[in-house]
């Protein structure tokens, strides 16, 4: 009767290759995860040393649509649809580029949302490429918008 070898035995069974016998042991394998970044300042300046693209789905959109509608508009849609930490999140992004004040008067998002778009507007700021990755927190822009 044969006998049932275990995970353990089964990984340390050498194992044939092309070109000879590859032997594994737990001990080989190590995978380094990259450690994901704690807070927005870690995120710019990874992106700052990289040259990459910045990580912002408001960003990506206010870049990108914030010419084709009329600026209150545009300002009413992006509060209606994203959330205050979004909001927050961009500013604090963006503070690491240009001045931005923290506000608190009672209409504070909106206004906060105006320094947003004016900020991505200035032609003299150098600001990244800023990329969506989830798509679903894109607003989509119908006819129906633009009326």
């Amino acid at each position: 009767m044969a006998a049932v070898e275990s995970t353990e035995d089964a990984a340390r069974r050498a194992m044939p290759t092309r070109s000879g016998v590859l032997s594994l042991t737990p001990e080989d394998i190590s995978v380094e995860m990259e450690k994901p970044a704690e807070d927005i300042n870690d995120k710019v300046s990874a992106c700052l040393k990289t040259k990459d693209e910045l990580h912002s789905e408001l960003l990506c959109f206010v870049a990108d649509k914030s010419k084709i509608l009329p600026f209150d508009d545009f300002i009413k849609l992006c509060c209606e649809f994203y959330r205050e930490e979004e909001i927050l999140e961009a500013r604090a992004v963006l503070s690491n580029f240009c001045k931005l004040y923290k506000r608190k008067d009672s209409e504070r998002m909106r206004n906060t949302m105006e320094d947003i778009v004016k900020a991505i507007l200035n032609p003299d700021l150098h600001l990244p490429v800023f990329c969506a990755i989830d798509l679903s927190r894109l607003l989509l822009i119908t006819v129906t918008c633009l009326q």
